[in-house]
Order: structure tokens, then sequence, then C-alpha cells
């Protein structure tokens, strides 16, 4: 967890170290990491707390849903659990998106109305700026490629592949088609 001002200059943070871990026991550490971050600060001077989430979400419900290699974790909602113990307002959105929103604030994207941040960990997944303004769709899942367990290419340079294997899923080639289409217009 880190506390941050709105420059995004580090004021206190906290490192939480996960093993096997269930939605109890995940939810006490989150809460624990939380509140050791804020211990540096005045909790009155926090205007809310933003959370940056591996997928996938439900964000519309502030769910982590049922990503995969994470322990036992699931279904967890994550909003309710904050907002329940600092009692501030909660905003979560997936780590892909999250890092496309920095970028566009406060990174090399900043004079950028429409770009693609592309993340490749242990799986494949993007934030989409479009006109200035983050894109997603209602499930949350628009930029979610892969999970990194044979469903992408890990060799991207065969994008047919990779965009053959895409389309097998409805949100990836509404994804992909807003991608090229996106391309297409603004080459």
């Amino acid at each position: 967890s880190v506390v941050t001002d709105m420059k995004l200059a580090t004021i206190g943070e906290h490192t939480q170290h996960l093993q096997s871990e269930n939605n109890n026991s995940f939810k006490d550490k989150l809460i624990n990491a939380v509140r050791l971050a804020l211990s540096h600060v005045n909790i009155d001077e926090v205007p809310a707390i933003g959370v940056s989430s591996i997928g996938p979400l439900d964000i519309e419900n502030g769910m982590l849903l049922n990503p995969p290699d994470f322990f036992d974790v699931k279904n967890l909602d994550i909003v309710s659990t904050l907002k329940d113990a600092f009692m501030l307002p909660v905003i979560i959105n997936n780590d892909m998106n999250s890092a496309a929103l920095a970028e566009q604030l406060f990174g090399t994207m900043r004079d950028c109305k429409d770009f693609l941040y592309l993340g490749i960990t242990n799986g494949v997944g993007a934030g989409i700026v479009s006109d200035g303004k983050l894109f997603q769709n209602c499930s949350g899942l628009v930029g979610e490629l892969g999970d990194g367990q044979g469903e992408v290419p890990r060799d991207l340079s065969g994008i047919d592949a990779f965009v053959l294997d895409a389309r097998q899923d409805a949100d990836r080639a509404d994804f992909l088609d807003g991608v090229a289409h996106h391309v297409e217009r603004h080459p």
C-alpha cells in the first residue's frame, strides 16, 4: 500500500507479503497494509482510497472475481471491505487501466489523447485511452487479453495467431475490433 499526494509523491507505504491466502486472510492483510500506510498521514486529509488490482474485476460492484494463480482468493468485495474499514470512498480499477491513467496524468502520455498501454506480466492486458478518456465497457474486461496460460501466444510477433485466439472470446473480439477501428481512424 502506498499513500501519495496529488502529484504522486510518496508519503507513506507498507509492503504486505502474501503466502497461501483465502478471502478472509487476504482481507485482513489488505486492511492491515492500508492501515499501516495511512499511519503516516492525517486520515481526515485523505479524500479517497484508490485500488489498482489484478483482474478480472467487476468494477461496478467493486469485486475481485477469480484471478488465475492468486491463491484461493475469489469473488472478494474489495470496495466494501475498505469502505467499511476506513470510512472513505474507494475507487477500484484493474492494473492496466490504472497504469494507463497514471501515464495520461503524470507520465509520458500527458499530451496524447489516444494510446494503448500494453502490459505483459503473468498475462497480457491493456489500458486504452481514446479521445482523452479511459475506454471501458460494462464487463470491465475490455483490456484483458489473456492469462498467460496458453490463451495468448507469448511471442506477439505472430499477430495473426493472436487475433484468431482472441476472437474466441466476445470481449476480446470487441476490444480488438475497437483497437483496429481506432488505428484506422488515427494512423
